[in-house]
């Protein structure tokens, strides 16, 4: 058989990477281990004979490296030969168990034995791949932190961070006061943990009135505490949320109104001498001083007073109205309410604010009186409106009762006052329903006839 010949054979030998037999020794797909010298695991190329026992025809004639597969050699890939590669540096193949680290492979022992740092597939040793390695406790394969074997690969014990087996916690708890135990025995304060066990020293029940706990307070139980207690000269304490509520405390002096104080120092809270005249002052004890106040209602007038009961020095005219009577209110100041206008655009609250025949309606002084001159309806009070041109106070009712002087006081061009009954009423052809809205006196066909006589 020609080297052509071998070549080809031995390749059909070695199809793939050869595999390790569990000895951890080197072996072809099909042939027992490469340390045997056997024809069936290495050609011999050069000599045409396949025997890798012949020291002729070995590798170490120096031809390893050469990238041709040799006598001896199971592969020869040139300068790609070498660590960490397929090919190793003395022309063999590279699997996991020779010793060497090969393509893919995390570390190589020399050996197919799982549990020594190094597992039977050349994959590191890791946490979690199922193989039980040195440092490690156990290694189930999963990172359940509540089965048998924690995610560091260790035995479950208090301390691990993780709840195992009857702890009821492990290291600070995840629920708080309100859930321990299914809730429903404490509200308030902090669970905590020691020895893998709930320490309940924090929680209490806030709102039973009763401090406990690490409660401040509970209601009305302040646990002996009161403002002087806890640095405050004086005050009431309070208790909100089982914490305590200083704000009823004062501390006189500090120049701020806190607690029960009505005052302190220059902060008297805007407090006034009430009706009378002046400003309080604060005494030591941090009450108000009123003794520089001067009292509205002792008909003196004193301060900043613009009367005192009947001692009223000024008249409506004085205070802008047009007439009335000036009062004096309780805090002595001035009454406007009596006083009147005699316009009718001025304002009012009341009809004794407009003067004379006006009333007030609408919050605006008007007259009720036809033929007073006006600008618009709301000059004229009732169901009197403003004619327009003339600019005086007029009517639309006719007949019995709407009285009139002049023809202007009666709305509308076929409306006019009656020279004889001093009426207003309608002219010719306008509808009627009696004789008297007519000023010829006669209605027909619900129609005026006639002139006005």
């Amino acid at each position: 058989m020609g080297v052509m010949g071998i070549s080809m054979l031995w390749l059909a030998a070695c199809t793939g990477n050869p595999l390790e037999d569990p000895t951890g020794t080197i072996g072809s797909a099909s042939s027992g281990p490469a340390s045997s010298g056997s024809g069936s695991s290495v050609g011999a190329v050069d000599s045409g004979v396949v025997d890798g026992s012949s020291s002729s025809d070995s590798g170490a004639s120096g031809s390893c490296g050469n990238d041709v597969v040799d006598a001896g050699e199971a592969c020869d890939d040139g300068p790609g030969n070498g660590g960490g590669n397929s090919c190793r540096d003395d022309c063999q193949f590279n699997v996991c168990g020779d010793g060497y680290l090969g393509a893919n492979e995390m570390c190589d022992d020399g050996n197919l034995v799982d549990g020594d740092g190094c597992s039977s597939s050349c994959g590191g040793a890791s946490c979690g791949d199922g193989q039980v390695d040195p440092g490690e406790d156990c290694d189930d394969g999963n990172a359940d932190p509540y089965d048998s074997c924690t995610p560091a690969c260790q035995s479950p014990a208090c301390g691990d961070n993780f709840v195992n087996g009857d702890e009821q916690c492990d290291g600070p708890p995840s629920i708080g006061c309100a859930e321990v135990f299914g809730g429903g025995m404490y509200n308030f304060g902090t669970l905590s943990c020691s020895g893998c066990a709930f320490v309940l020293d924090g929680c209490s029940n806030c709102g039973d009135n009763a401090a406990t706990g690490i409660e401040s307070c509970d209601g009305s139980d302040l646990a002996g505490a009161t403002c002087v207690s806890l640095g405050h000269d004086s005050g009431a304490l309070a208790c909100v949320g089982c914490g305590f509520d200083e704000g009823g405390c004062g501390d006189c002096g500090n120049g701020i109104r806190d607690g029960g104080e009505a005052c302190d120092g220059a902060d008297i809270g805007g407090a006034t001498c009430g009706t009378g005249s002046g400003t309080p002052t604060c005494n030591a004890s941090c009450q108000l001083d009123l003794s520089g106040c001067d009292y509205c209602g002792n008909g003196i007038l004193d301060g900043s007073e613009q009367c005192d009961t009947t001692n009223v020095p000024g008249t409506c005219n004085m205070q802008g109205f047009d007439g009335g009577t000036l009062g004096c209110a309780d805090d002595c100041t001035f009454d406007t309410t009596m006083c009147c206008g005699n316009e009718v655009t001025d304002t009012c609250t009341g009809a004794a604010q407009c003067c004379g025949t006006l009333t007030c309606e609408g919050g605006q002084c008007c007259t009720q009186t036809l033929g007073d001159t006006c600008a618009n309806n709301g000059d004229c009070c009732g169901v009197l409106n403003c004619e327009l041109g003339p600019n005086v106070c007029c009517t639309n009712s006719v007949g019995i009762g709407t009285e009139c002087t002049s023809d202007d006081e009666c709305c509308g061009t076929n409306r006019e006052c009656d020279n004889q009954t001093g009426l207003c009423c309608r002219v010719a052809d306008q509808a009627c329903s009696a004789n008297e809205q007519c000023c010829s006196g006669m209605c027909s066909s619900d129609v005026c006839v006639g002139n006005d006589t």
